[in-house]
């Protein structure tokens, strides 16, 4: 009974850890390329988390530039102690952040994104009593130099957190224990001695 129950939870571990650690990409955006140059743009809205993204051409070209870039948008929230302490909206900042996506084959380039998640940080006492940041992602920029013709797709998957992958080890450890304490307990047939 205590076997099957440990079973089942590294079943149920593991089957979690899988399902984290493996995403299918997503297109986003397809098209064409040909003559001596052509640009083109895409975007999508993507949430928290780190994603890499994929261009994939079916012809090599002499040159392919291609971008992402995110937005961090800050903004400071204000008050005024003389004016009765009522808070306003005081400035921001909006900073992109732009990655280039390296040549990996011929026909294949990728680039590595993390977008992190809205946080405001609190100061008390002071002129600005906070900040809150936000990121949106991505707008991407692609640009081929090229004599051949061909189309390209771009698209994206969600990069697996370590702790997914800490699941599904530790999952098929536990997998694997089982199994080797299941066969190393079955009796042994008895050899007859003549």
């Amino acid at each position: 009974m205590r076997t099957g129950g440990i079973r089942a939870i590294a079943m149920i571990a593991t089957m979690i850890g899988l399902a984290q650690a493996a995403s299918a990409a997503t297109m986003i955006a397809t098209g064409s390329y040909a003559g001596n140059y052509s640009s083109d743009s895409a975007r999508a809205a993507l949430g928290p988390g780190r994603y890499r993204f994929t261009l994939q051409l079916t012809a090599p070209a002499d040159f392919v530039g291609a971008t992402v870039a995110k937005d961090t948008n800050t903004n400071f929230i204000c008050a005024d102690p003389a004016a009765g302490g009522g808070e306003f909206s005081c400035g921001g900042d909006n900073v992109p952040t732009i990655v280039d996506f390296s040549l990996v084959t011929p026909l294949l380039y990728q680039a590595a994104l993390d977008v992190n998640a809205p946080y405001t940080f609190l100061s008390p006492g002071d002129f600005i009593v906070r900040t809150e940041t936000s990121e949106t992602c991505c707008d991407f920029g692609l640009e081929f130099y090229n004599t051949n013709a061909g189309t390209y797709t771009l698209s994206y998957a969600a990069v697996p957190e370590p702790a997914g992958w800490a699941l599904t080890i530790t999952g098929m450890g536990i997998v694997g224990g089982a199994l080797r304490r299941r066969r190393s307990t079955r009796p042994m047939p008895a050899i007859a001695m003549a």
